[in-house]
């Protein structure tokens, strides 16, 4: 490392001034990163990390501000690079606001100057809610686009400007116009190396932990409390952050953070091991109109496998901290953990895909760059240096360099029993995985229909004892308890037919009922009528949320997420 702050250095025959100026047009005071590692397999924050002052010794850029830093003062990089990768984030937590890579123009020996705008924050802003809408709707079509898209671009042989290409056709008729893969490695990284995101960017957050037992029931199995400094430090120790694990007798200890894991031990095998990814909220609350993005951790805590989500994601009384958990019964609740294995083995295969494509453009890039320091060129020629053969080759180191990835991967994977392998193609891993989340979607459609049924029996129950004599209201008694006992003795595997055939019944009954409601309640009295309003309007409002329901499949399979409401740093995406 230099340790000197000249600010010119010889290549060849040209003189390289090494300082980079820089205007934040943004709206967001924001810090430097320098982003360096000797391991090539490493991208954005998951590099060593240097926070950079300006000439004038300032650490932050207020919005408006202009700066220029040299890029040979100590710790940012090694004294003979050239090409720079600088972070510029927002100053209280360090979210990226723009990731670019600084090299010397051979013609005038100097870096071009570098302005950070909003556009740029509402790139990552966008990516953000990519990043989280491909995670919370694992399998709908934008997610297995995407796959696509990566797998495609691994098996090309084309430049880094055909990736960009690639991906700027990709996202320009989405939500997500401005994501670039830039974009989507720096928010990746960044939810890997600082652990915000897990707290939804909220000074605290508690997640409290539930566990499957052989009772039929959730167990409470403590909780995990995130609390944020007031402004984070590049330390990737992360002082001032507090983590920690309260087990259900009260008892407390430190977490870690590490590589995206929440863990007890920075060394050996973990008691606790915790990872975090999105979901939908109302597949924690079973209420369709949830529609928030939110944070949850799972993993293991002493080999039993836990889910774990802020009390406030909670909409009912059951799903508290008294034990019991987002599904009452074992069978619902073990499908539940099973399904979020798959559903984080997914958004980890894309991870690894989205790395290796980021490895190959900076291969190529690289190249390039050695080109034009050997040529003292900046635009030398690549058409006959590019061929298909040279392609192939920087393709090769990329892979090579990005194993390591995901060995660790598969091994956080194994360490919270996510039964999920990253072996194969993206799209074979979808195929192979998705049954396992659909099963979880099903069992949320049998407790909807369950919930339903019950509240049309009672209904009915009412309207009868009002004295309306209907044939079609005992008969409907009849059908509801054929269904329900159908619903309950399918298989998993069975379970996506029985409910597509008996739900045309059940509609049946709702008619019946619905036609028999203003007779029953012109006849009943007193507490009657009103048990009769109430029971009405609770069957009107899972109604409701049946269409809800209808509206959140919609999403599932496009990925369209215009009502949703997301876990984001800042509300720059539009």
């Amino acid at each position: 490392m230099s340790e000197t702050n000249t600010s010119a250095m010889q290549v060849g025959s040209i003189p390289i001034v090494k300082t980079l100026s820089i205007t934040n047009s943004s709206s967001a005071e924001i810090v430097l990163l320098n982003s360096a590692s000797e391991d090539p397999g490493l991208h954005a924050y998951e590099e060593n990390l240097t926070l950079m002052t300006d000439t004038n010794g300032r650490k932050s850029l207020p919005a408006g501000s202009t700066a220029t830093v040299a890029l040979d003062t100590t710790g940012i990089g090694p004294s003979y690079s050239q090409v720079y990768t600088t972070i510029f984030a927002r100053s209280s937590n360090l979210f990226p606001v723009k990731i670019t890579g600084s090299a010397p123009s051979y013609r005038s020996g100097a870096y071009d100057p570098v302005t950070v705008t909003d556009d740029d924050a509402a790139a990552m802003a966008q990516a953000e809610r990519f990043l989280q809408t491909i995670t919370a709707y694992p399998t709908s079509s934008l997610a297995r686009n995407y796959a696509q898209l990566l797998q495609d671009t691994r098996n090309a042989t084309g430049t880094d400007t055909d990736i960009d290409s690639a991906f700027a056709r990709f996202f320009a008729p989405t939500s997500y116009p401005k994501v670039s893969m830039e974009a989507i490695s720096a928010v990746g990284t960044y939810y890997t190396q600082f652990p915000n995101v897990w707290a939804a960017y909220q000074p605290s957050m508690k997640h409290d932990l539930y566990c499957s037992n052989d009772k039929n029931t959730a167990d409470y199995a403590g909780s995990v409390t995130i609390t944020l400094p007031a402004v984070a430090s590049a330390d990737k120790s992360l002082p001032g952050y507090g983590l920690t694990f309260t087990d259900p007798a009260g008892a407390s200890k430190p977490l870690y953070f590490i590589n995206g894991q929440f863990v007890d031990s920075k060394s050996g095998t973990a008691d606790i091991c915790l990872s975090g990814t999105f979901m939908l909220k109302s597949t924690i609350t079973r209420v369709a109109a949830d529609n928030a993005i939110v944070p949850v951790l799972t993993g293991v805590i002493s080999n039993k496998k836990v889910l774990g989500y802020a009390a406030d994601n909670v909409a009912t009384a059951s799903n508290g901290t008294d034990g019991s958990g987002p599904h009452s019964g074992l069978d619902g609740f073990d499908i539940f953990l099973i399904a979020i294995g798959s559903w984080l083995g997914l958004s980890f295969a894309l991870a690894l895909g989205a790395s290796v494509v980021t490895a190959i453009k900076e291969k190529i890039e690289e190249y390039k760059e050695s080109v034009k320091e050997s040529s003292e060129s900046d635009d030398p020629d690549f058409s006959e240096l590019l061929t298909g053969e040279k392609l192939a080759e920087l393709k090769s180191e990329a892979e090579s360099d990005t194993a390591p990835l995901k060995e660790k991967l598969q091994k956080q994977l194994d360490d919270v029993q996510a039964d999920f392998g990253l072996d194969g193609e993206l799209a074979d891993l979808f195929k192979e995985y998705e049954p396992q989340v659909d099963k979880m979607y099903n069992e949320e459609e049998k407790n909807l229909f369950e919930d339903e049924a019950g509240t049309i029996q009672t209904e009915l129950g009412e309207e009868l004892d009002a004295g309306v004599n209907s044939t079609e209201l005992q008969d409907d008694e009849d059908t509801i308890e054929s269904a329900l006992e159908k619903i309950d003795a399918a298989t998993p595997e069975e379970l996506a037919g029985v409910l597509q055939t008996e739900q045309p019944s059940m509609d049946e009954v709702k008619a019946d009922v619905d036609a028999n409601y203003k007779k029953a309640l012109s006849e009943a009295e007193g507490d009657a009528k009103t048990e009769l309003t109430e029971v009405s309007n609770e069957l009107k409002e899972m109604e409701a949320e049946e269409d809800n329901i209808e509206k959140e499949k919609e999403e599932e399979e496009t990925g369209d997420t215009k009502d949703t409401e997301f876990t984001e740093n800042d509300k720059m995406a539009e």
